[in-house]
């Protein structure tokens, strides 16, 4: 590919930092995920705060499964943010990119210190984006070739075991059509709540309709619901309620709706 010549002055001008985003030493691959997570939050443009970005970094993860294997083993295979992540998260990578002179942490915020012109903004981002892709990779290839011995991850009596439906959205605004599909099953850490397989699963919000107050969904939140009896309809007042029927053509459609007095 050949570069144009503002390409080429926009690499010479950041060379040191894209250098070090090539070589950097990755004995996991966090550093790597903290920049995916960094740029999809447009943290170029406004530092965002740690919080954010240790959710975000979560949800990279959640998207390149393979990498969860680096994730202690309280954390594999959990759906949620688990107890803890955000301090575990600032040790490592935050605290080893803040270490060095291309971020820092100040008021909260993890900040970066290039001085990218906002012409060259989406231009500098898809650099980076290129060298994460390669680096992450590379890193893929390599613990492959080094994980030949699989050790089973026994059940622990702090997790369960939930049906997950990632093909489920769950309209936040009108009536959708949705297929459930096959569940997959994912780990869920039992200090959320009482929860049985039997009872509980895991599917997503669509739409953001209920994105606002004291607890807003947004579109693409992960919901963890219980299947109710009719039984159990009266106690449901301010709850948050998922909703089943069939259309005309007897197609399934799924709705949330907030339950603001007894049925």
């Amino acid at each position: 590919m050949t570069l144009s010549q503002s390409e080429k002055e926009l690499i010479a001008k950041h060379l040191d930092f894209l250098r070090e985003v090539e070589v950097t030493s990755m004995t996991k691959s966090y550093k790597a995920v903290l920049l995916e997570a960094f740029q999809e939050l447009d943290g170029w443009q406004q530092a965002p705060h740690v919080e954010a970005l240790a959710e975000r970094s979560w949800q990279v993860l959640q998207r390149r499964r393979t990498l969860q294997a680096d994730l202690p083993e309280d954390y594999q295979n959990a759906v949620f943010c688990p107890p803890g992540w955000l301090t575990y998260w600032k040790k490592n990578p935050i605290a080893a990119w803040t270490g060095g002179r291309f971020f820092a942490v100040e008021d909260g915020r993890f900040i970066g210190l290039a001085n990218i012109a906002e012409a060259d903004l989406l231009t500098f981002s898809e650099m980076v984006q290129e060298l994460v892709d390669f680096r992450l990779a590379t890193y893929v290839a390599r613990i492959g070739v080094t994980s030949a011995v699989v050790t089973p991850i026994t059940s622990r009596p702090d997790k369960v075991e939930l049906p997950y439906f990632p093909s489920l959205k769950i309209a936040c605004g009108h009536f959708k059509s949705a297929d459930a599909g096959e569940p997959e099953y994912r780990k869920v850490h039992s200090g959320i709540g009482q929860l049985d397989s039997e009872r509980h699963f895991i599917a997503h919000a669509a739409g953001n309709s209920m994105n606002g107050g004291k607890s807003p969904i947004h579109d693409g939140d992960y919901l963890l619901c219980e299947v109710i009896s009719p039984s159990s309809a009266g106690k449901l007042t301010g709850e948050i309620l998922a909703i089943e029927r069939q259309d005309a053509a007897g197609d399934n459609q799924y709705l949330l709706r907030k339950v603001l007095r007894k049925v």
